[in-house]
């Protein structure tokens, strides 16, 4: 009797532990179930904001990469004035050295201070008290005058820019007769000989080949810088056709503007293209700020 007493407790307790195991797992079940819940909506609601921003970024290159009739304005102003540019800078490197001599952006000033300095042939120290004398051209007229001081130096302010002869005149020393063209960079220093005589230095034609030569490879140079920097403004045109950089286009234009088509036309329609520009800024990519995470 006492044995199946205890069978019937023992079985008791086995069906209450299993009844208690199960209400143990219900209860984990369900907190792993709220966690699985939780997680599970967080991820969702990240990749609906990462659809949406990569939706918006979509929808603005797509708008960006039609031209904007905004945009095609500003592009074309580039345009005319990036051609202007590359017209004077081909009118520069065909044109007659003779023409752009005498053009207003070669002319030289009417006056300019006249500066120097004697030195010694032989030690190449410096020669004071050469007396320095501005003639005319042909000899005839004496213009202006000094001396060098103890360094050398002389100066001589208000000289007319034109070809002159410059006599440098110093006991047992030769003589020094040098056509020039006054030249506010300074004079060729006078080299001073022992002895005596004169020593003609210069000129009339070899004045007149040096300054055309010099004029030549300035004309040359301001030619490609212009028709380099006319290329320059074509760059910015397609970048503002492409709408992917504001502030890259923007420069490039500014750039564009040393093309100096016909003086002031050219850079006048650069600046242009770069107002309307700013008027379509918000149609460029780099003007979103938002990123795809």
């Amino acid at each position: 009797m006492s044995d199946d007493r205890a069978g019937r407790i023992a079985a008791l307790r086995a069906r209450v532990q299993k009844k208690l195991s199960t209400a143990e797992s219900f209860v984990d079940s369900e907190e792993n179930l709220e966690e699985i819940e939780v997680a599970v909506s967080s991820k969702q609601n990240h990749g609906r904001e990462k659809e949406r921003r990569i939706a918006q970024v979509l929808a603005r290159r797509d708008a960006a990469a039609q031209t904007s009739a905004t945009r095609t304005v500003a592009m074309w102003f580039i345009i005319a004035g990036s051609i202007l540019g590359l017209m004077t800078g081909t009118l520069l490197l065909n044109g007659n050295p003779s023409d752009v001599l005498s053009s207003s952006l070669f002319e030289p000033p009417e006056h300019v201070d006249l500066t120097g300095s004697a030195i010694e042939a032989e030690t190449g120290e410096a020669v004071g008290g050469v007396h320095i004398r501005i003639m005319s051209v042909d000899g005839t007229e004496e213009i202006r005058s000094t001396s060098t001081n103890d360094a050398g130096f002389y100066r001589i302010e208000g000289v007319k820019v034109e070809p002159l002869l410059l006599v440098a005149v110093l006991d047992d020393y030769v003589t020094i007769e040098r056509i020039i063209m006054p030249d506010p960079a300074g004079e060729d220093p006078l080299t001073m000989t022992p002895g005596d005589g004169v020593r003609e230095e210069g000129s009339l034609n070899d004045l007149d080949t040096s300054l055309l030569e010099g004029t030549v490879t300035l004309s040359t140079l301001i030619a490609i810088l212009t028709i380099v920097f006319a290329f320059v403004g074509f760059i910015a045109a397609s970048e503002a056709k492409r709408g992917t950089n504001y502030r890259r286009t923007q420069y490039l234009c500014g750039i564009s503007l040393f093309s100096r088509g016909f003086i002031i036309f050219g850079p006048l329609m650069v600046l242009i293209g770069m107002a309307i520009l700013s008027i379509a800024k918000d149609q460029f990519l780099d003007q979103d700020n938002e990123e795809v995470a």
